[in-house]
């Protein structure tokens, strides 16, 4: 299963990062992947 979301985060010395993460999830080892990437059109 695969969940994604956009996401902000305030990094102390870049400043405003805007970015998209994806949660991969394994419900029968209830295992989840949780990966970030800069979002297009930012200088994330």
């Amino acid at each position: 299963m695969r969940r994604s979301a956009r996401k902000s985060m305030l990094h102390p010395e870049v400043g405003l990062l805007h970015l998209n993460c994806e949660v991969l999830l394994t419900p029968e080892d209830d295992l989840k992947v949780v990966a970030f990437f800069p979002a297009e059109g930012t200088d994330a």
